[in-house]
């Protein structure tokens, strides 16, 4: 983390109050350890003492590891009760002397241990010091006690996606791509073959005028056409009991999954599938092998089984997985309102979250701003159970990357998307409202998408 957040808080702290900022800070933690993590990390004080009860034991020890990276001394402070006040007054008598002379910042905890420690804190305080006592609002903004506002969320430390899976789950997580952010725009590198190849798909399916979704649902039809048919909907007739006589007997459709390494053996259909794609592409390949070659930069493997998973990988991408790649790059050019600053400081494709073997559960696209995390669910698919329901699962799985201030969206390939983001209103949803879903019209208009990116994240228009 970098110094400057911090010198420039203290900086302003001591011109408003006379005073140097107190170097020991008292930090009450609660089931969210991302606000104190914040704080904590602005202002870098020499030791922080990190007020908790034992439900919460886990949190603070991922909290302590993370401030003490930063070179802050943490001490504990358990309370046997977050809800009892005449036990919380009893645990903290033996810190009069600390308490006066250690400044507070008391947003996390339930409300009766806040009230509680503040005003036990503000009692062991000979000179009436509120100034040195600070929260941190809904709006991101740390204000001390006197009504000096010191420091907005947007200014905030940066944390790393490491960091924010550390402090939340203790879990590992490993990614298929990491965006590089500082690559030279003036003389940019050249992209991957996936990413290359994930443009050129976007390219191709939106080569028309912006006002014709239509148009561009044929062409991805089209597209898709010409690869293995991984998923979708096969129809078959449906048999009547005798003496039902019937013109013509009505069928009914069942969604299948093609996906299955058993389709992808040597002499299976899949494997020696024509594959017929748009000639514009920077690669065309005629079967799967070969494309697995140039899209992974990989030989064939000789053990029949990986030979199986690398093709069922290869025919996964080509079907739907690419809008991840592009998504990812898309978002790694994100600016803010003036062109130049990055909008994020780290962007990830295919992020899974792991401990020793086992794996808990994957983004599609991940992107962090400051200590926020915004996950991205896609989707090739345009239906409105299925977004809706990709949507579900994004917010579930939110909190477990990024805690209470991760963000969520989906991208799909739907026409209104907006009627999913209507449906969860009128339905009332409790939480939903920060939550994003992009569709057809995002893909191919780039400047909506981009604007409406922009004032999802920043919080306002230009």
């Amino acid at each position: 983390m970098s110094d400057s957040i911090a010198s420039e808080i203290r900086a302003h702290f001591a011109h408003q109050n006379n005073e140097p900022l107190r170097e020991n800070q008292i930090f009450l933690v609660g089931s969210n350890p991302l606000p104190v993590a914040i704080v904590a990390l602005a202002l870098q004080p020499q030791t922080a003492y990190l007020v908790y009860t034992p439900e919460v034991r886990l949190r603070v020890e991922r909290l302590a590891a993370l401030l003490r990276q930063s070179k802050s001394k943490v001490h504990f402070i358990e309370l046997r009760s977050a809800q009892d006040a005449h036990k919380i007054r009893q645990d903290l008598d033996g810190y009069r002397q600390l308490f006066s002379v250690a400044g507070l910042f008391y947003t996390g905890g339930t409300k009766v241990m806040s009230v509680q420690v503040h005003a036990f804190w503000r009692g062991c305080q000979v000179d009436g010091a509120m100034q040195h006592a600070c929260s941190l609002g809904s709006d991101g903004v740390l204000r001390f006690d006197n009504g000096n506002v010191v420091v907005p969320l947007t200014t905030a430390p940066k944390f790393t996606l490491e960091q924010l899976c550390q402090l939340h789950t203790g879990l590992l997580f490993k990614t298929s791509h990491r965006f590089d952010l500082s690559t030279n725009q003036s003389n940019p590198a050249p992209d991957p073959p996936e990413v290359a190849l994930a443009n050129d798909i976007v390219a191709h399916i939106c080569a028309i005028d912006a006002e014709k979704a239509q148009e561009a649902k044929q062409r991805m039809a089209l597209y898709q056409s010409g690869l293995p048919p991984m998923y979708g909907q096969a129809k078959c007739t449906l048999g009547l009991p005798v003496g039902h006589q019937v013109e013509k007997p009505p069928e009914v459709r069942c969604t299948y999954q093609a996906a299955d390494e058993a389709n992808f053996g040597e002499s299976a259909a899949f494997t020696r599938w024509p594959i017929r794609t748009a000639p514009e592409l920077s690669v065309v390949p005629t079967h799967l092998d070969e494309l697995a070659q140039k899209l992974f930069q990989k030989a064939i493997p000789q053990s029949g089984s990986e030979r199986r998973k690398l093709r069922k990988k290869t025919a996964q991408w080509l079907w739907s997985e690419w809008l991840e790649l592009w998504l990812a790059g898309f978002l790694a050019k994100l600016t803010e309102w003036d062109d130049r600053s990055p909008m994020f400081h780290e962007v990830f494709q295919n992020v899974e979250l792991k401990k020793d073997s086992d794996s808990f559960f994957e983004a599609d696209v991940v992107a962090v701003r400051g200590p926020t995390a915004h996950l991205f669910s896609c989707t090739v698919d345009t239906t409105k159970s299925l977004v809706k329901g990709k949507l579900f699962e994004a917010v579930q799985r939110a909190s477990q990357m990024g805690g209470d201030h991760a963000r969520v969206a989906v991208f799909s390939l739907m026409d209104a998307p907006e009627n999913v983001s209507k449906t969860i209103q009128d339905e009332g949803w409790e939480g939903y409202d920060t939550a994003r879903v992009f569709g057809m019209v995002h893909l191919l208009d780039h400047v909506r998408f981009t604007e409406e990116l922009r004032t999802w994240i920043l919080g306002r228009n230009r």
